[in-house]
């Protein structure tokens, strides 16, 4: 797990609700999912990338 915890993760998350009310479904589904891939893996690497396949296969297409 990355030093990055859920704690601090939920400010980053809930204090930018308001801009995400204009955003589509689709789009905030993949911002929460990206920021929470990062709680496993910091960086955007191989890892990063593999674990998004994983939790969103459609998201590169």
């Amino acid at each position: 797990m990355s030093k990055m915890s859920w704690p601090l993760l939920k400010p980053i998350i809930f204090g930018s609700i308001p801009r995400w009310q204009k955003k589509t479904p689709e789009c905030v589904e993949y911002i929460l999912v990206h920021e929470m891939v990062h709680l496993l893996e910091r960086h955007h690497n191989d890892r990063f990338k593999h674990l998004m396949d994983r939790f969103m296969p459609r998201a590169n297409q």
